[in-house]
């Protein structure tokens, strides 16, 4: 019966389950869906990879470095994104006695006079936000809402402007078409620049000794989803090649953080927890109780000393007459074999014929054979005696 029912109830709960199924798939349809996953490989940790890939097209052998661990070659530029100001000290520090030699420095504008590239310098960045473009909705007779909404969609090319810019490859001046956010200035007298149609400066140079450090407003739109835009790519050429470098370097950062440092600086609460957990662990299994035990000795024993242990462990449990009892039934079954006239002969007779036989007193007999051990050392000595008797 018990069986029966729950076949049933198994059966009805697989009909509910396919009806379920049925349902679902019946009620809803698939569609495809587009979702946007990031980048890739090298472009997820470097967001001036397609910059760098474009520089080297347009024939400017580029590379990015993530770690500033040597000095860069001669008649390179350098091209520092990172606006960590320790980053970016540390960055100066290493590369000063380079500038002065006559490296040349582009360094990404940072709002803070203390940085070191633009305290030398003398630069100021001013911020700018994108101009939104004015929508005036007089009457909504007029304007309709979807009039309204395709206004709004339009290119807002308040923030394209139009920069000169000096090529070196062709000995030219170029108008060029970027998106930039940001303006810097600077109270020391340069060396070149580059400036929109209003004359606001998005990037110049100064002299250091032998070398320059330039100053550049916005490295936004150089990161990959941008330098495809407008002539981004070109002011790019125009900002970090004006004086024809034999490589230009990207640096990110000054170098890499070890693993250590990294763990301290990001992990310490899992670290302190286990630190505290280990500690409660140490003091819940260091307490002892009276002396530790001794090593036990790995020597192996010989068969005595196992017999004799054996005959002790069963004489302290009290089975010394579960042990005697088939001893001596073996013994006797033995000199029976040995002395066939003894057989059939039992109690005071069997002891008596066997001590004339075996030429030993009739007490020692009789003890082997019916008494009850003393102590231990009589008992494991009995079981031997039983053992060798008659054999």
């Amino acid at each position: 019966m018990k069986d029966r029912l729950l076949t049933i109830l198994t059966g009805v709960l697989a009909l509910v389950a396919v009806g379920l199924v049925v349902g679902f798939f019946s009620t809803h349809q698939a569609r495809d869906k587009e979702v946007e996953v990031g980048y890739h490989g090298l472009a997820r940790i470097n967001p001036f990879l397609a910059a760098e890939r474009t520089l080297n097209a347009l024939g400017m052998p580029t590379e990015t470095w993530y770690a500033l661990g040597e000095e860069p070659p001669d008649n390179a530029t350098v091209l520092v994104l990172s606006s960590e100001l320790d980053a970016r000290e540390r960055i100066h520090e290493r590369l000063q006695d380079w500038i002065w030699s006559g490296g040349h420095v582009v360094a990404v504008a940072v709002p803070d006079s203390s940085d070191p590239f633009m305290s030398v310098a003398g630069a100021e960045l001013k911020l700018s936000t994108a101009g939104e473009m004015d929508l005036e909705v007089q009457d909504m007779d007029v304007v309709s809402e979807v009039e309204s909404a395709k206004a709004l969609a339009q290119p807002q090319d308040v923030q394209v402007r139009t920069y000169s810019a000096w090529d070196p490859i062709h000995d030219t001046e170029l108008e060029l078409q970027a998106e930039v956010m940001g303006e810097v200035s600077s109270w020391r007298e340069l060396e070149t620049w580059v400036q929109d149609e209003e004359g606001q400066l998005i990037n110049f140079s100064v002299v250091q000794g032998q070398g320059r450090i330039s100053i550049l407003s916005d490295a936004g739109c150089f990161d990959n989803t941008q330098i495809g835009k407008h002539d981004h790519a070109a002011l790019l050429m125009a900002v970090v090649a004006d004086d024809l470098p034999a490589r230009i370097i990207l640096v990110t950062r000054v170098g890499q953080e070890s693993l250590s440092s990294r763990v301290l600086g990001s992990a310490w609460m899992v670290l302190l927890s286990s630190f505290a957990l280990l500690v409660g662990w140490v003091a819940y299994a260091a307490p002892r109780f009276g002396p530790m035990a001794p090593v036990q000795s790995t020597t192996r024993r010989s068969l005595l000393e196992h017999i004799q242990a054996a005959g002790a462990y069963h004489w302290r449990h009290g089975h010394t007459e579960t042990l005697l009892a088939p001893a001596r039934k073996a013994a006797i079954a033995r000199l029976i074999i040995r002395y066939p006239e003894l057989s059939g002969v039992q109690g005071l007779a069997f002891v008596q014929g066997l001590a004339a036989k075996e030429e030993i007193k009739v007490e020692f007999v009789r003890e082997l054979l019916f008494g009850q051990p003393k102590g231990a050392a009589q008992f494991t000595q009995t079981m031997a005696m039983l053992q060798k008797l008659g054999s």
